[in-house]
């Protein structure tokens, strides 16, 4: 896998609101992840005012070629964060970056602001058809919890979960 020579993983700016909608909706409505006409990429300013939401920008060019969005439990955007863990949703990579290290540095990243932000564990869904996803988060270290797994009926998809213990865990 060739590294990204330059990457920057930073909380996402008003600026970036209409890349990081574009890149949403080309992964996950362009890809199939999301049926059409359930779009619910659009309002990119809320999600960051309630979660939080990260973008991978290239160096130099600054385009935006990543995005994920961090939830705690509680909030509009929490589907299965439990006390103690902080969620990760909505992960994309423009396809021109992919197999260059964009997801895993989105995931480090996740991983170490989880850690400070004193969760014990990240977890995270996705479908199964993700066979990719699977594969790296496995790689990365991230267990199934299939007692968690749920059925999201907007899309009709099965969802699998995934965890993965933080350093907080360590200190507790």
């Amino acid at each position: 896998m060739a590294e990204a020579p330059e990457l920057v993983i930073r909380p996402v700016a008003p600026a970036d609101s209409s890349a990081v909608e574009s890149l949403l909706t080309t992964v996950w409505v362009g890809e199939g992840f999301t049926p059409v006409g359930m779009n619910p990429f659009g309002d990119v300013a809320h999600r960051a005012q309630a979660a939080r939401l990260l973008v991978a920008e290239e160096a130099g060019s600054g385009r935006i070629v990543g995005t994920i969005l961090l939830v705690p439990p509680g909030t509009p955007y929490t589907l299965i964060a439990q006390e103690g863990e902080l969620e990760a949703r909505q992960l994309a990579v423009d396809i021109a970056a992919r197999g260059q290290g964009v997801a895993r540095r989105l995931i480090e990243a996740s991983m170490r602001i989880a850690a400070e932000e004193g969760a014990t564990r990240l977890v995270l869904s996705m479908q199964e058809r993700m066979m990719a996803a699977q594969r790296l988060y496995e790689r990365l270290g991230f267990e199934r919890l299939p007692a968690r797994d749920w059925f999201r009926p907007q899309s009709g998809r099965h969802m699998l979960v995934y965890a993965k213990a933080t350093a907080a865990s360590e200190e507790k």
